[in-house]
């Protein structure tokens, strides 16, 4: 056998060879990227269901809390919320679970008390134990950011301390994060309105 004939066997071998490896080279490649393209989707899913999921736990929230914790509240409510197991808002969540549409939600329901605005969803009655569980739960939630935590304490230590002077312009602040767009607080009730509202409230 001639050096040509040998030389060109050998190089089709190799060509050969080269392109075999090409081939399942680009097919393992292809197999990657269709493989990164599946975890992706599948993460994307997974983010979409985890997120509406997440809609639908603050919209039942939302509906359950106005239904069972409107109105006035008393002492002798809240040590018989506390005995079964609940909070200040009687609902089955505890300080280390709170997250901001709990905050956004209590806070707001609360201001209700105190301020002129032509309409008003969800009311919970101001008192010391409700203020004083949610300032505590701002040291043990781990769900908010420091930006919100600042708000929402800067809000109820006001409270805590008897100040209410700028619940008008509190209340405004947690609606524009809830993106509200009727129900803007105008102003601030007198003690005669304030009172009227929450027996009109009342259970």
């Amino acid at each position: 056998m001639s050096k040509k004939v040998i030389f060109f066997i050998v190089t089709g071998l190799i060509a050969a060879g080269l392109i075999g490896w090409g081939s399942y080279e680009w097919l393992d490649r292809e197999e990657e990227l269709q493989s990164e393209d599946n975890d992706r989707k599948s993460t994307e899913d997974e983010d979409s269901i985890t997120e509406s999921q997440a809609e639908t736990d603050e919209e039942t929230f939302t509906e359950e809390t106005r239904a069972s914790a409107a109105g006035s509240i008393t002492d002798e409510d809240l040590e018989q919320f506390e005995s079964e197991g609940l909070n200040p808002f009687k609902q089955k969540v505890s300080q280390d679970e709170l997250a901001d549409f709990h905050y956004q939600e209590y806070i707001h329901g609360m201001t209700h008390q105190k301020i002129k605005a032509s309409k008003k969803w969800g009311f919970y009655e101001i008192h010391p134990k409700r203020i004083d569980w949610l300032l505590e739960g701002l040291e043990k939630t781990t769900q908010i950011n420091t930006e919100n935590k600042t708000i929402y304490r800067e809000i109820l230590t006001n409270w805590r301390d008897g100040n209410f002077t700028q619940i008008d312009k509190e209340h405004n602040k947690i609606w524009r994060m809830q993106d509200g767009t009727v129900g803007e607080a105008t102003g601030i009730l007198s003690p005669e309105e304030e009172q009227s509202y929450i027996e009109s409230m009342a259970n």
